[in-house]
């Protein structure tokens, strides 16, 4: 007995020949979800094409806004525990290799 999906579709597979005349049933409904994925990645592209693009290339400059800093209450004289990179570097390999 082969795994089938829904309606005898064969999972993970597209070939009608694994389910003979079984596939005219669900033969339809692949079709359509394929054409429903090209015209979604069609509108994927024209959305990156219109909008990411056209704003690169004619979108108008405008300067951004002046950052604000915090200002400590008390002077920092040495950085914390949280701001050592190398120690975060070597808990992250280690915990790579605990994976």
């Amino acid at each position: 007995m082969r795994p089938h999906g829904l309606h005898g579709l064969p999972r993970r597979v597209y070939s009608e020949s694994l389910v003979g005349d079984e596939g005219a049933a669900w033969s339809g409904l692949a079709t359509m979800g394929a054409i429903g994925g090209v015209v979604l990645f069609l509108s994927a592209m024209a959305f990156v094409v219109v909008v990411v693009v056209a704003t690169w290339i004619a979108g108008r400059k405008i300067d951004g806004p002046a950052f604000e800093f915090a200002v400590p209450l008390e002077p920092v004289t040495s950085p914390g525990v949280w701001d050592r990179l190398g120690m975060w570097t070597i808990v992250g390999i280690v915990f790579v290799i605990l994976a």
